[in-house]
């Protein structure tokens, strides 16, 4: 395949473009009828205004805390006309977690629905927030802010003329893949509307033929930035599901004839665990991708549903995709294929020194083209030049590459935990929020291995003298305080924890421990969160 180059590398700039050239093409569904290029432009062209009329401008910040919905989208090209700064939070984002976005993005205005709305309402006052939008009809009195609704932002301003370049700010994207409190990649506009280009030219998907059906969620960048992008740029159909359902799922493919599937690993192997459908391999997928999943599981997914399971892709919110696999080969199972285009790649030591090919190091990169990364940390200039130090951004993952130049991960060097479905949840975040429980003087949180294909959460918790910590007690707090997704599993109270000679907690031991008996298992305790309370 030949490489797709986008009409602009202004991202309003291209939706404009093929509104004029192809208005009435399906780009994106989100549980409804299909937008069109036409129609989100014009749509997007009244929230601007809308958005203007309530103070914001270029560089501006305008957080989103909304699960899958189609306004999500709206709201994005609206801020993108307006030279302001996406920020898509986590839409299961409470308490310590969600407050502390809110801080360091600065964000002037929040948009988000009833349930986001209930979260975001006890930590305004901290907050530098202007406005609240909110996207259903909500009884909004006492918020601490001005309150108004998407469908009441005034339409008759008139959206000012923006002079944007491919290095002007898109979005800030928080990742939680650190040893350290969350951090905001700043996304440029170059960078958005380059990275379908790997997609296109190895023969992912066909320009203004495919049709993609996936379960991410849009506040993730694979949801807000990756799909959408192809469906933007290469006029690829893009259909979000607003829940994924696994009994369902194969099902929903098949009704929108679907041509490609896209997802991370969870929902393809909570799809094998459903019965057996005669009617499964009736489906119009010319391949699927789930990322990451075992390369057994990928056999079986694909002689199961009869459909080819592409695996060879490896990226990170800051330089995504990184490494890719052509559909037509060379492929080589279990790798992450081979570097895109616009990027250098290596696997280096400790020093920096690249190793040689097939062995393990850590994966390092760096841009050949402008807008190929991501342009630092926001906020956070020293944490920006350690990453990206020697020229080279470091991952933080262990890799290594053969003779061919395909690359393997191996493992990730940075303390964080991935937890199904592909979210990554900081330690260091996770034990500051913990840490907040009366009854808690010290805590550590690791990750063991699931049975699935991602971790599970472990704390070690030391009580304060006299406090009696309980495991529906725990569980509660938890509950509360922490997305359904950062809540332990497994609890062990302890007199102390292991330290080294600077006092700073030693994490291997822990692990070593491993799970015991005097470790409390909330699940099999009963203890879950249920998907009613997840928000």
């Amino acid at each position: 395949m030949s490489r797709l180059d986008p009409p602009s590398r202004i991202v309003p700039e291209v939706l404009r473009h093929q509104a004029r050239h192809y208005p009435d093409h399906r780009f994106l569904k989100c549980g409804g009828d299909w937008l069109t290029y036409g129609v989100l432009n014009r749509r997007s062209e009244r929230l601007a205004a809308g958005l203007a009329g309530l103070g914001i401008g270029k560089g501006d910040r305008v957080a989103m805390l909304v699960p899958n919905r189609i306004e999500f989208f709206e709201v994005f090209y609206a801020v993108a006309k307006l030279g302001a700064i996406l920020v898509p939070f986590n839409a299961y984002l409470k308490g310590e977690f969600l407050r502390y976005q809110l801080v360091d993005s600065a964000a002037k205005i929040l948009v988000t629905d009833r349930s986001g709305l209930a979260s975001a309402s006890p930590l305004l006052a901290d907050t530098e927030l202007t406005h609240v939008v909110l996207i259903d009809d909500v009884d909004s009195d006492d918020v601490g802010v001005p309150v108004v609704r998407l469908a009441d932002l005034p339409s008759d301003e008139m959206v000012p003329e923006m002079e944007l370049t491919q290095a002007d700010l898109m979005a800030i994207s928080y990742t939680s893949g650190t040893t350290g409190m969350p951090k905001g990649c700043m996304l440029s506009h170059g960078y958005y509307t380059l990275m379908p280009s790997a997609y296109f030219e190895e023969g992912w998907f066909r320009p203004g033929e495919d049709v993609l059906f996936t379960p991410w969620p849009v506040f993730n960048a694979g949801g807000h930035a990756l799909a959408n992008m192809i469906g933007l740029v290469g006029r690829t159909s893009v259909i979000y599901e607003p829940e994924f359902h696994a009994s369902t799922f194969m099902q929903r493919v098949r009704e929108e004839q679907a041509t490609v599937l896209w997802s991370t690993g969870m929902p393809g192997l909570a799809v094998l665990a459903q019965p057996v459908d005669p009617d499964e391999t009736r489906h119009s997928l010319r391949f699927a991708c789930f990322v990451p999943m075992p390369v057994a599981k990928q056999q079986e997914f694909a002689e199961r549903f009869a459909v080819p399971v592409l695996e060879g892709t490896y990226g990170q919110t800051e330089t995504v995709p990184t490494t890719i696999s052509p559909v037509a080969g060379p492929r080589k199972p279990g790798t992450c294929g081979r570097p895109v285009w616009y990027l250098d790649v290596r696997i280096v030591d400790e020093l920096d020194e690249e190793v040689p090919r097939g062995q393990p190091g850590e994966i390092v990169v760096r841009p050949k083209n402008p807008g190929g990364m991501y342009q630092g940390y926001w906020r956070k200039p020293e944490e920006s030049l350690e990453t990206f130090r020697n020229l080279w951004h470091h991952t933080g993952d262990a890799g290594q590459m053969d003779d061919d130049g395909f690359v393997s991960f191996v493992d990730r060097k940075k303390d964080a935990i991935r937890r199904r479905g592909g979210i990554n949840v900081s330690s260091v975040e996770l034990e500051t929020a913990v840490m907040r429980h009366p009854g808690v003087e010290l805590v550590a949180a690791f990750a063991l291995p699931s049975a699935m294909t991602e971790d599970e959460i472990v704390v070690a918790v030391v009580p304060r003298p006299g406090a009696d910590l309980t495991p529906r007690g725990l569980f509660e707090f938890f509950k509360t305080e922490l997305p359904y997704y950062a809540v332990p599993r497994y609890v062990n109270v302890r007199d102390k924890l292991p330290v080294n000679a600077m006092g700073r907690v030693m994490k291997q031991p822990l692990r070593d421990q491993g799970i015991d008996s005097a470790t409390w298992d909330l699940e099999a305790m009963g203890f879950r969160v249920t998907k009613g309370d997840r928000r």
